[in-house]
């Protein structure tokens, strides 16, 4: 998703948890396999706007993409 490959990508966000002291939200361009991604490098929680609004099934993708995040 979007939220990797930008100017901060893994890496930035795998530091802004380990400098913050508040839980980090990952947001932007986000879907399954990001979302483990983001969980492994460890945000606290995701926003994934688009990704659940624009499915088919949105309560599915939701429940999918809950699962995905688990850590």
């Amino acid at each position: 998703g979007a939220a990797l490959p930008g100017p901060h990508g893994l890496e930035g966000l795998r530091r802004a948890v380990q400098r913050s002291k508040v839980p980090v939200v990952a947001i932007g361009g986000l879907g399954i396999d990001s979302a483990r991604q983001v969980a492994a490098a460890g945000a606290r929680c995701i926003a994934a706007i688009a990704h659940l609004c624009n499915a088919p099934d949105p309560e599915a993708a939701t429940r999918a993409m809950a699962e995905a995040f688990k850590r």
